[in-house]
């Protein structure tokens, strides 16, 4: 052993790495060889990866991976895993990888954001919108994934605020309407309540918090509401004479609900 562990250390020395796991694994376990071993692995994997044989490569990374005793050379050989992985198009792999390597060396931080950003886009062309959202949130530094987080978002704020509900489309493209530009256009104009449209979702947002509360049992509303109901959306609905109609009638039902409650005391 201690001679196949001599000519082992020497061919390491000289970096013949693959003449080192010849003799490091006749050797295994004496004098530390595992380290040098695992080693010799990363080493020959990153020639390996050097020279764009990524297959080699992550053969190489995994049994260095595995055969590891310092946390270093096993963060190293992760690195290398995911590193041959992305090459491989093994994109969630890949992303699965560094992952773990992430959350104890940070400064994986640039191919954390190349390969979170390629597997975000595969999950996006896949139909998993919620994946690739949550991704391009982390990565939004990198590339345009700013701009693909706010496309998602801009997408989805687009249907709720059509629906009438201005508040819940609000808060989403708050968020990313400098990454985004028709998102923050189309904040600006909500906020702002410029163009018809705005003005419209606005309304009908007071409109259908009104319409709620006439609905709901009386009993459930607060001494202040028996006031602001009424009221309720009688400013966001003077834009328009068929909205001012619309407000005067929830209006209306308000009173008679609140003329209703008022006969029983």
């Amino acid at each position: 052993k201690e001679a196949n562990y001599q000519i082992g250390f020497l061919a390491f020395n000289q970096q013949d790495f693959e003449t080192a796991l010849k003799y490091f694994e006749k050797t295994t376990g004496y004098k530390g060889t595992n380290n040098l071993l695992s080693q010799s692995y990363y080493n020959l994997g990153q020639q390996s990866a050097q020279g764009e044989q990524y297959e080699a490569a992550l053969d190489y990374y995994t049994k260095g991976y595995n055969t590891a005793t310092e946390d270093k050379v096993k963060l190293n050989c992760q690195t290398g895993i995911a590193l041959a992985q992305y090459k491989l198009a093994y994109v969630t792999e890949a992303w699965s990888t560094i992952n773990a390597v992430y959350e104890a060396d940070k400064n994986v931080k640039a191919a954390y954001d190349e390969y979170g950003y390629a597997y975000a886009m595969k999950v996006l062309s896949e139909g998993n919108v919620d994946e690739a959202t949550a991704v391009f949130k982390l990565i939004k530094g990198y590339a345009d994934s700013a701009a693909q987080y706010g496309k998602i978002i801009y997408e989805k704020a687009v249907p709720v605020a059509e629906a009438g509900d201005l508040a819940s489309a609000l808060s989403p493209l708050k968020e990313v309407k400098d990454d985004y530009e028709p998102a923050g256009k189309l904040y600006k104009e909500m906020d702002e309540l410029k163009t018809e449209e705005a003005k419209l979702w606005k309304a009908m947002d007071k409109l259908e918090a009104s319409i709620q509360h006439n609905e709901a049992e009386i009993r459930t509303w607060l001494p202040l509401e028996y006031e602001l109901n009424p009221v309720c959306g009688e400013k966001e609905c003077g834009f328009n004479e068929y909205m001012k109609s619309l407000q005067e009638y929830t209006k209306q039902l308000s009173l008679d609900k609140i003329a209703k409650e008022s006969k029983k005391d």
